[in-house]
């Protein structure tokens, strides 16, 4: 599907740039699983590769997996991930961690040719506004003045089913804060 995917975007848009993002520790995955969706990425030749290390939310469903993976399992996979990268032609651009990270690793973006993903770095610098919609969601309004204003929708489908009314409602807010931002480039 991702490579189906990959294809239509380069036969319809091919100035386009292309991210394509990999996790590694997710369950039931090896590093020489790891190493070979990383080959086959690089061999569609996208823009930037970001590899995410499994991070786990304290209530996710695999909340222990990424204690019980084993750490040189997950160092396994980001290693060979990261010698496929750079023997391609791919150089680090930005680094983060994040919270319920699985051992002391990082998530890595990776360009080649001088393209890195402008939509991580404005991501990472968290200097644009994020909309999102669903149960479970949160929107990120930031203005133009870096104050961060979010919008928390109900964690469950029920819960957001029974307050659509109330939650569509206050969506007003983005349409404000839209009509008086003309441009949302930062």
């Amino acid at each position: 599907e991702a490579i189906k995917a990959y294809e239509l975007v380069k036969k319809h848009g091919p100035n386009l740039l292309v991210n394509m993002d990999f996790i590694a520790g997710l369950p039931k995955d090896t590093p020489e699983g790891f190493a070979k969706s990383i080959e086959t990425a690089v061999s569609l030749k996208p823009d930037n590769i970001t590899v995410h290390t499994l991070a786990l939310k304290r209530g996710a469903q695999w909340a222990n997996f990424a204690e019980q993976e084993a750490r040189e399992t997950l160092g396994a996979m980001l290693s060979a991930g990261q010698a496929i990268l750079q023997r391609e032609g791919y150089n680090p651009y930005y680094l983060y961690r994040q919270k319920y990270m699985g051992g002391s690793f990082e998530n890595i973006g990776y360009e080649r040719n001088g393209t890195p993903c402008l939509y991580n770095i404005y991501m990472m610098e968290e200097v644009l506004p994020v909309v999102a919609c669903g149960a479970g969601a949160t929107t990120k309004l930031v203005s133009k003045n870096q104050r961060f204003r979010r919008i928390i929708n109900p964690k469950f489908a029920e819960n957001y089913s029974q307050k659509i009314e109330e939650i569509l409602a206050g969506k007003a807010e983005l349409t404000a804060f839209f009509n008086n931002r003309p441009c949302i480039s930062p």
